[in-house]
């Protein structure tokens, strides 16, 4: 059954449902539970409710990003590899100062090696002065 097929059988037997003695409730409940494939208490909250407004105020943490930014912030996401946010932000930070920097092709440094620590050193010490 699909969600909006269930949402509507559970309209259909809520008034009877909210009339219904409570042996009445637990047989509506489990013939809820089987033919939907849902658990009691989760089938007790779309016989108890009723159905959302269509102009109810999105609850939770609102939308950070516009609708017209993601398609660019998955691409850049994949990109990284699918970084977390968290290193999602640094590797974001990184690049914008690496491109500054450097315009030309970087060579490539392994990393763990000697001369990468060395370097790192000396373009930490350059960029303190």
């Amino acid at each position: 059954m699909t969600r909006h097929s269930i949402l509507e059988y559970a309209a259909a037997l809520r008034p009877r449902h909210l009339n219904a003695s409570r042996v009445e409730k637990s047989a509506i409940l489990s013939e809820f539970c089987q033919l939907t494939g849902y658990h009691r208490k989760a089938a007790i909250r779309p016989l108890r409710r009723g159905p959302t407004p269509d102009n109810a105020e999105r609850r939770g943490r609102p939308q950070q990003y516009a609708l017209t930014l993601v398609p660019d912030l998955v691409t850049f996401w994949e990109a990284s590899e699918r970084l977390c946010s968290k290193r999602l932000a640094t590797f974001n930070q990184a690049g914008a100062a690496g491109a500054a920097r450097a315009p030309g092709p970087q060579p490539r440094r392994r990393p763990g090696s000697l001369r990468c620590l060395r370097n790192a050193g000396r373009d930490a010490r350059a960029r303190r002065s």
